[in-house]
């Protein structure tokens, strides 16, 4: 293989790994985006019904750092989630 076609070949793999990368990350934040979303929807809706709000939400069930991807951003948002029925479901009783 000459030089010339080994910096080619290179350069095209730097290329689909730069692009890689890229997607990656656009997917990744496209995630967060998405995952706010429903968090802050949830939490407003939370905040209009639950006159407990701010002492359920400053205790322990809420991590203090919230990590906004994965299973562990999904455990939590069902947390949220849950509350959110309960309290629904008690105001319609």
């Amino acid at each position: 293989m000459g030089n010339n076609t080994y910096g080619a070949l290179k350069g095209k793999l730097t290329r689909h790994h730069n692009e890689r990368v890229r997607e990656y990350e656009e997917e990744r934040i496209s995630e967060i985006l998405r995952n706010k979303d429903r968090w802050f929807s949830v939490v407003e809706g939370l905040k209009e019904i639950d006159k407990d709000f701010d002492e359920w939400y400053d205790s322990d069930v809420i991590p203090e750092e919230i990590r906004w991807r994965g299973k562990e951003f999904e455990e939590v948002f069902y947390t949220v989630n849950e509350r959110l029925i309960l309290v629904k479901r008690s105001k319609d009783e």
